[in-house]
């Protein structure tokens, strides 16, 4: 298929790499991994998407009746 591109990242790796917070893929990663809350907090003030993306992760995991 044309165009069609797999990226495989290593969220192990990722955490030992010391990532560079300004770019925005090691922003996104930060918060899929949910590892690191600093790191996570540091990239959502520099991205306000993530920010959303958080908000609206936690309505729909934080009510069991939304679940």
């Amino acid at each position: 298929m044309p165009g069609l591109e797999y990226h495989f990242f290593e969220l192990p790796k990722f955490r030992k790499s010391n990532p560079n917070l300004e770019l925005k893929i090691n922003q996104w990663l930060a918060f899929i991994d949910d590892y690191d809350k600093e790191a996570i907090k540091l990239a959502e003030k520099r991205n306000k998407t993530l920010e959303k993306a958080r908000y609206e992760m936690n309505y729909l995991t934080g009510d069991a009746a939304v679940r």
